[in-house]
């Protein structure tokens, strides 16, 4: 998939799972580094798992679902009140992990919200 930012692939880790590398157009600001970093350290259901970082590229955790907007495209018109109360629900709980945590997520968009199958 592609942004304006870079390239993301998907790949597997060393371990034998999946990730996802996203490799950066331009390289990264070292405050954009710093907010990567601590996102690493934090574990919550909600929140991606930030594997690596480092100026050209970031490893994350793979999530399968794809985006939010990717899935509600798929399901046509009409979403269903529960189903976007539910993703409402999780994105405001990784918005209060990462508040908790002095991390402002300066873009949230159903593009940018990932979701697992389960």
């Amino acid at each position: 998939a592609k942004s304006t930012e870079g390239s993301v692939y998907k790949a597997r880790h060393t371990n034998g799972g999946e990730v996802a590398v996203k490799m950066f157009v331009r390289p990264l600001r070292q405050e954009t580094m710093d907010v990567l970093e601590a996102i690493a350290v934090l574990r919550h259901a909600n929140v991606l798992r930030v594997l690596h970082v480092c100026p050209e590229r970031a490893v994350f955790a793979f999530c399968e679902g794809g985006t939010v907007e990717q899935v509600w495209r798929s399901m046509g018109a009409g979403h269903i009140e529960g189903d976007v109360a539910f993703v409402a629900f999780q994105v405001a709980r990784a918005l209060m992990v990462l508040h908790d945590s002095g991390i402002v997520h300066h873009d949230v968009k159903p593009q940018n919200v990932l979701v697992t199958r389960s």
